[in-house]
Formats: C-alpha cells, sequence, structure tokens
C-alpha cells in the first residue's frame, strides 16, 4: 500500500531521496497517534483476479478424491511364485502384519489354517474379479450354473447338490485356465496324487476348483514337469549289436 516503507526501494528511488524521505525513516503518521487504530483503505479490485477467485472456487468445491480399495493382486504378483503353498503363506503374513498395525499388537503370532483359508480365497477373488469381465461370462453363467456364496465367491451348480460329498466339491469354485493361480494349484493337486496322470490330477483338482478346459491345461502344465519327464522317459529308439560270442554256438 500507499502506508508501506518497505515499497520505496522497490519502486525506484535514489539514496538521497529515500533518507530524506520521512516515510521511510519515521514510518507513516498513524502509526505516531497515541491510540492506534485500524488503517483501512479499500482499494478497487481487478476484474480478472475475481474471475480467478471465482474459477478456483468452483474447482475446490468439486473436487472429488477417490480413494480405490486395494486388492492382493497390486501387492503380490502370483506369477512370481513356484508354488501355491508359498504364494497362500506370504499372503497370510501379510494379513497378519496388517492386523498387527490395526490393533496395535506387540505379541508375535503365527500362521494358522483359518489365515491360510483366508489368504487363498482373496486370491480367488482376485482371479474372478477377471473372470466376470469376460465376454462369455453369461455363457458359463448359465452353463455351470454359477451362483455366489457366502463369502462372495463364484461356485458351479451342477447335479451332485444332493450327494454326500463335502460342500466344495458339491459346488466347485469356477477358474478360468490362462492364469498364473490356476496353473499353481494344478501343480499342487499334481503333487498330491504323487505325479500320476492327467485323469487323477484332475479329479483333484475338482475336488475344490472347477477350471474352465481344465484337461487341456491339466495335460499341458504335466508335458513340462520335471518329475514327470525323469522318472518316464521315453525307450530307446535304437538298440545295440548283439556280441558274436553270444552268436556262436
Amino acid at each position: 500500500g500507499k502506508d508501506n516503507p518497505a515499497d520505496l526501494p522497490s519502486r525506484g528511488m535514489s539514496l538521497t531521496q529515500l533518507i530524506t524521505n520521512t516515510l521511510w525513516r519515521s514510518g507513516p503518521d498513524w502509526l505516531k497517534d497515541g491510540e492506534l487504530t485500524m488503517h483501512q483503505e479499500e482499494e478497487a479490485v481487478p476484474e480478472e483476479c475475481i474471475q480467478e477467485l471465482r474459477a478456483r472456487d468452483r474447482i475446490l468445491h468439486t473436487l472429488v478424491v477417490v480413494e480405490p480399495t486395494a486388492r492382493i493382486g497390486q501387492l503380490l504378483r502370483s506369477n512370481h511364485f513356484s508354488s501355491a503353498q508359498r504364494l497362500f503363506r506370504v499372503t497370510a503374513y501379510v494379513l497378519l502384519a496388517v492386523e498387527k498395525l490395526r490393533k496395535k499388537l506387540r505379541e508375535t503370532t503365527t500362521l494358522t489354517v483359518p489365515l491360510l483359508s483366508k489368504a487363498e480365497m482373496l486370491w480367488v477373488k482376485e482371479v474372478q474379479t477377471h473372470l466376470v469381465n469376460c465376454k462369455q461370462f453369461n455363457s458359463w453363467k448359465k452353463q455351470f450354473s454359477l451362483f455366489v456364496d457366502a463369502e462372495g465367491i463364484w461356485r458351479c451348480g451342477g447335479r451332485l447338490a444332493n450327494a454326500e460329498v463335502p460342500y466344495a466339491t458339491r459346488h466347485p469354485i469356477l477358474l478360468p485356465r490362462d492364469n498364473p493361480l490356476t496353473e499353481l494349484l494344478v501343480l499342487k493337486a499334481h503333487e498330491r496324487v504323487f505325479h500320476n496322470g492327467i485323469r487323477e490330477t484332475l479329479t483333484e483338482v475338482r475336488t475344490k476348483y472347477w477350471i474352465i478346459k481344465g484337461r487341456s491345461l491339466v495335460k499341458r502344465i504335466l508335458h513340462k514337469c520335471r518329475v514327470c519327464r525323469r522318472f518316464e522317459g521315453r525307450p530307446l529308439l535304437r538298440t545295440g549289436t548283439i556280441p558274436a560270442t553270444r552268436l556262436s554256438g
């Protein structure tokens, strides 16, 4: 403003003029009064500043920050693990760490079966999120009589609803074939049947999961199994020559 001594050098003034200036040396006159009164001077605000303030107010009032819900697939990558057991254990440790931070626990806790099951279901939901967005999902929904259980998992209906078998076998979880988690679960089932063939591995998988076109996937994975290729090698196509001592009388 006009009564601000600090503005004098910035507006251009020689040293001689600055020394003789009373505003610079003593300040404004209203500071010398016995009673300090508020000195106000109304100045017209430029129109462009008013428009800028109005535009800024509109932006601030209409700004909405949305924080998306974090999924387990954003923290871990299933294709970085060689087995489903390791994937579920690491996920369970992550859940355990989050729970300790929330409740501020200091004592050390170990992994439990319910926590491992929770980690497995988290990955199932992650995989099924991409499955629902497929174009063929509506046809799969009719083909497999899909429904959502109490945990939000898509399960298959079928003709075994009244069978005296576990619930997971009567209503297996639907999984796609082109997913790293599905391959890890097939490898896990293949190890549980002690590296038996396609039929045994597929039967073990279907006790809990139903993979779309699962037979071709199991066949492809078992073809790459190192253990099976080592113990079920191909026979020699060429045999050696019999020695002459064994052919003579």
